[in-house]
């Protein structure tokens, strides 16, 4: 037994209440760490969210900038009447606009020249749509000025080097011609410019140029219906060589193809279908990488934007797939297309048939598509295959190396620049480089010349350069350059 003596006595004293002591300390720290853990997951939320809140103000300024690009002569008519008499430093204040998503822009128009070319700085400043906003700002600078041109291209509804077959119950009309289902008003601002049906080498020769008894090509009131008929201008003879489709002004075909959002084919011969999915392409299809049409998001949508697109309106512009539509949020959505290989476009339903002459009865929903499709050689040499192969409508210009076939009743405004010197017997059917066929009985395929559309897919893709002209209301961006600020 032990005994307590006075030292062991008040050592135990000493260590009454040591316990007590270290659970608060304790105590303290646990809650020092959940308060800082709650407060780093309440910066982290609020970090999120400013990221996310500023992302769609500067987009929906970005957004801004391409309305008021596009609607320069539309939406705000007022617009280019009051820039006539704006001097050099004045400004005119574009009001706030909503966008479906609950974002909103507002924009200002200062002209910064001294005369001569006409330049703006267009500021745009973005809101997005929560309670809090966040506010970016992007800036570019316009010009207005005449036609837009790309180097030497659409001076002819169609420009060939090599061969033309213009088949029975179809036609070539240089005859400016406005494309339907556009808005209107879409093209009002631009002028008559009647063009050649064809421009074809010099040294063609009726052997390489096929017009069947009902086909024609026409340019105003000069009709050609046979290739013993040659009728200027609906068609004339130039001088074409490798030269001569140099057309992309300052920039190569590498660095055009370079700015591609889509490309088409694999990079071989192997024929490769596209089809259509609708105006706008359905949910189901919306991710599907072989349904070419616009992209549209929609409030409770199952493709990832639950809420509709903060972004740009309601039109999905990044989607590869996404060729624009006639009207609706995706009217000037022009994207440039890169045809890599043998390419088809067509709709389901005419495809399903077989193409036999009862398929116009199965064509239900006719394809569309606009912007600008670019061709060039394959690893053999020799160039791509693009062909339309039912019905329905293509606003587009054509450019490149290789073989076209527009057929089966489809419908083309716009213009087509090809050198056919890269034509491939074997991967275009043994026809020509350019092949326009009527398909089903009671069907017609055309090719149109189209000022609006060449203009407009010009602006819409940045590709265009400012040409001659009366100094009218087209607007283009300086360059392809813009700013955004940083951080505000």
């Amino acid at each position: 037994m032990m005994l307590l003596t006075d030292r062991t006595r008040t050592t135990l004293a000493d260590r009454r209440g040591f316990v007590m002591p270290m659970v608060i300390f304790s105590l303290m720290i646990m809650s020092t760490m959940a308060v800082v853990a709650i407060n780093v997951s309440v910066i982290q939320h609020r970090s999120s969210r400013a990221v996310r809140t500023s992302l769609e103000a500067l987009l929906a300024g970005i957004t801004g900038l391409n309305e008021i690009q596009a609607d320069w002569n539309d939406t705000l008519a007022a617009l280019p009447g009051q820039l006539d008499t704006l001097s050099s430093g004045g400004t005119i204040q574009i009001s706030w606009t909503n966008l479906a998503s609950g974002a909103s822009y507002k924009g200002e128009v200062m002209r910064i020249d001294n005369g001569g070319q006409e330049l703006f700085l267009v500021t745009v400043e973005g809101r997005d749509g929560s309670g809090l906003p966040s506010e970016r700002a992007v800036t570019a600078i316009m010009t207005l000025g005449g036609e837009l041109t790309l180097g030497g291209c659409c001076e002819a509804a169609a420009m060939v080097r090599g061969g033309v077959d213009v088949n029975s119950n179809t036609g070539v009309t240089g005859t400016d011609t406005d494309p339907p289902g556009w808005a209107s008003s879409t093209c009002d601002s631009y002028e008559q410019n009647d063009q050649p049906g064809l421009v074809i080498d010099d040294d063609t020769g009726p052997g390489l140029l096929d017009i069947s008894s009902s086909g024609f090509v026409r340019s105003g009131d000069s009709i050609t219906n046979n290739e013993n008929n040659w009728a200027s201008p609906a068609i004339e003879e130039a001088t074409l060589d490798d030269a001569s489709f140099d057309i992309y002004g300052g920039q190569t075909l590498d660095e055009i193809k370079a700015q591609a959002t889509t490309i088409l084919g694999n990079g071989t011969t192997d024929n490769i279908r596209y089809f259509w999915g609708g105006d706008p392409v359905s949910d189901s299809d919306y991710n599907d990488p072989d349904i070419f049409g616009p992209r549209v998001h929609s409030v409770g949508d199952g493709h990832g934007h639950p809420g509709g697109d903060a972004i740009l309106g309601t039109c999905d512009y990044g989607h590869a797939m996404n060729f624009g539509s006639p009207t609706g949020p995706c009217a000037d959505h022009f994207p440039i297309v890169w045809i890599n290989g043998q390419v088809e476009l067509v709709t389901q339903e005419y495809y399903d048939c077989d193409n036999n002459d009862s398929c116009e009865d199965a064509t239900t929903d006719e394809f569309y598509a606009q912007g600008l499709f670019v061709m060039d050689t394959l690893l053999n040499g020799f160039g791509s295959e693009f062909e339309l192969e039912s019905p329905g409508t293509f606003n587009a210009i054509v450019v490149g190396k290789g073989c076209i076939e527009l057929q089966d009743g489809s419908q083309t405004y716009g213009a087509i620049y090809l050198d056919g010197a890269y034509f491939d017997e074997d991967l275009c059917d043994g026809a020509l480089p350019l092949n326009i066929r009527r398909g089903g009985d009671n069907l017609h395929t055309d090719l149109f010349y189209s000022e609006c559309v060449v203009q407009r897919v010009l602006a819409g893709t940045g590709l265009g350069e400012l040409g001659g002209g009366d100094g009218g209301t087209t607007v283009q961006k300086l360059g392809t350059r813009w700013f955004a600020e940083v951080i505000r």
